[in-house]
């Protein structure tokens, strides 16, 4: 019998200058929903939020680690969900090396999780084992390389409902200033602030920094020169359902009463109007429509092999 695994993390960044409301709600929105409707065992949920009260803050080295252990225990067969509502930034492509710029979400402590990380993660993946990824954070349709877009962007208009929606986004220049003075280095230099702060743990895609910094003692997952990240997904080994295209802000705001993300809550919406098993495909035009009637400027995606597009969601 197939395993279901999965890692939920949320991040309110609770007084700074960028807090967020909504992203913990998401998160228990997302755990009640895996355990009722998918059947998940709540022993195989690792949930972090950075709740004052949380055992476990979400930092980038907890999530790396939670999503190893996760990606270590799957078996062919098995389904992995990885679920994340918090913060996302767009690394200029200079800083990055690479001809685009990167998307990056942002954990509790601001040490980015990357493409690359992604990567490095998702082809250890055994084969007939999928990962889903939730990421409901700006510019995360740029978070996962896959053969196809399955679903982009829908009409374009300037309407919203109720107050202006609040981005999930922190500007790259802000995340820099405020590691700077911490690790007393020049906050151009992202590379060596990333590792000078994070170590091993710091963005796989700042690797070629590491050398300078350690010597011979350099971590090995550091061996990655500019310009080369790990090798693009294995065929069919990742979903990736973003919040809104690589361009664009992924939005919260409070409906009915609570704050929730735009995108989890067209999840939430999509599947309880849907009680029957639903395909990639069909849940993502059904956010899509109820999103857009919330704020059309944000345009939820879906990013996998056409198999996976009509594979059943979870």
């Amino acid at each position: 019998m197939k395993a279901k695994l999965a890692v939920l993390v949320g991040c309110n960044y609770s007084n700074s200058t960028h807090e967020l409301r909504g992203c913990i709600n998401d998160v228990h929105s997302m755990h009640h929903t895996l355990r009722t409707r998918f059947k998940f065992n709540p022993r195989r949920i690792e949930t972090m939020t950075d709740d004052p009260h949380s055992k476990k803050k979400p930092t980038g080295e907890n999530i790396k680690a939670a999503l190893k252990r996760m990606f270590d225990q799957a078996k062919p067969g098995d389904v992995l969900h990885f679920y994340f509502a918090g913060h996302g930034t767009l690394i200029p492509a200079e800083v990055a090396l690479t001809d685009k710029p990167e998307s990056a979400i942002v954990p509790s402590d601001h040490n980015f999780i990357t493409r690359a990380d992604f990567q490095q993660l998702v082809n250890r993946l055994p084969k007939g084992a999928t990962f889903m990824f939730l990421a409901d954070t700006c510019y995360s349709g740029g978070l996962m390389d896959q053969e196809k877009e399955q679903i982009g962007p829908g009409p374009r208009n300037g309407n919203h409902v109720g107050a202006e929606p609040t981005p999930r986004m922190i500007p790259f220049e802000t995340v820099l200033s405020q590691l700077a003075p911490m690790a007393d280095l020049d906050d151009q230099d992202i590379g060596g602030l990333m590792v000078n702060m994070f170590g091993a743990n710091a963005p796989a895609m700042f690797g070629a920094n590491a050398p300078a910094m350690f010597g011979a003692n350099a971590p090995a997952m550091f061996g990655i020169p500019p310009n080369q990240f790990p090798p693009p997904l294995k065929h069919g080994h990742g979903v990736l359902i973003s919040g809104c295209e690589p361009n664009e802000n992924s939005c919260e705001g409070e409906i009915d009463g609570k704050f929730h993300g735009l995108f989890s809550y067209g999840v939430q919406k999509a599947l309880k109007e849907h009680p029957d098993p639903i395909t990639n495909k069909q849940l993502v035009l059904r956010i899509q429509q109820i999103v857009g009637k919330l704020y059309s400027k944000q345009h939820p995606c879906l990013y996998c092999s056409d198999k996976d597009a009509h594979a059943l969601f979870l």
